[in-house]
Order: structure tokens, then sequence, then C-alpha cells
């Protein structure tokens, strides 16, 4: 699945490894280790940040109530 975002911003993201006591800048830098691929696009007007998550669409789930033993 590609998911992509766009905002008006011009400035381009840049990943970098935040401070554990930083409040802002995890983004990219977590989506970095959760994703198979992400980028930023430059666009009239602002910009376009995308990424692409694989789904594991072969998953058994079990049962109708998800699985829950009861």
């Amino acid at each position: 699945m590609t998911v992509r975002v766009e905002d008006r911003s011009p400035f381009l993201p840049v990943v970098v490894e935040p401070a554990w006591d930083s409040v802002s800048g995890r983004g990219l830098w977590m989506l970095r280790t959760m994703c198979r691929d992400f980028g930023c696009e430059p666009e009239a007007g602002g910009k376009a940040v995308w990424f692409v998550l694989d789904l594991d669409l072969g998953l058994d789930t079990g049962d109708a109530d998800g699985g829950a033993a009861g």
C-alpha cells in the first residue's frame, strides 16, 4: 500500500536521528524503519511525502471473532 501526503511547505524534510528527549523530529526516522520505501518530492505549491507498506494479505486470523479464545 502506498500512502501519499501533500502540504504547502516548500521545505523538504530531512531524516535525522532525534535526541531521546526531543519532542519532535521522529516521524521520518521511525517511518524509515517501518516501511519498504519512502520519499519526498517537490511539487508546485509545496511537496509530497510518500511511503510504501507491505500488506500480508495471506494472514489467517482464525475464526470470525479474531481468533480470541473463549
